[in-house]
């Protein structure tokens, strides 16, 4: 279970480190040139939607929800009371599926 746990806090991480910088960024105002294009709409709706504030929101949720679940030294999920980790733990994990170290056995 350390594996995982260690895997989800360390892409947690990463996520908040990448949202806080994002959100940090000095902008400057945006040039149009011949060679940009216009967003489709559901671009544009999907990147007002999935910004960098509501990505912090979602690595607090995630943090609170992998505490609750984690029981150190016992191998046992606390919620769940099965053999951690627990269908919960690995849902979150799954989101990272595509990361280089995500271990398959996770699913």
């Amino acid at each position: 279970m350390s594996d995982l746990a260690a895997f989800l806090a360390a892409r947690l991480d990463e996520d908040e480190a990448i949202a806080n910088a994002a959100m940090e960024a000095v902008r400057e105002p945006y040039q149009v040139d011949a060679l940009d294009l216009e967003l489709h709409p559901a671009d544009t709706a999907h990147y007002s939607r999935h910004n960098a504030a509501r990505v912090l929101r979602e690595v607090e949720a995630k943090r609170r929800i992998l505490a609750e679940h984690l029981q150190l030294n016992t191998g046992m999920c606390r919620m769940c009371i099965v053999v951690a980790p627990c269908y919960t733990v690995r849902v979150l994990a799954g989101v990272y599926a595509g990361h280089p170290d995500y271990d398959e056995a996770w699913k």
